[in-house]
């Protein structure tokens, strides 16, 4: 689960939408549009077409003065490691 709300931006309080991709690494690329903006998005890792390797997810809130959220993940074939910036 990748939970996202615009309280986690100043900026976000008044926004309509959210927006969260995903990104892999010389990949897959998936766009989710959200109608709200505080909830969660189950993302289905295993046997779904994704494989391992780096990730890197943005949150936006389009139609706000809001800097994207961004983190990455690496996904090893043992594992999954969340880094935080």
């Amino acid at each position: 689960m990748i939970p996202y709300a615009a309280f986690f931006s100043d900026a976000a309080t008044n926004a309509a939408t959210a927006q969260l991709v995903i990104d892999k690494e010389n990949g897959m690329v998936l766009t989710n549009a959200f109608a709200g903006v505080a909830g969660y998005y189950g993302w289905k890792l295993g046997n779904s077409g994704w494989g391992y390797g780096l990730f890197s997810l943005e949150l936006t809130f389009p139609g706000t003065a809001a800097e994207a959220l961004t983190v990455e993940l690496a996904r090893p074939l043992d594992g999954t490691m969340v880094r935080m910036r």
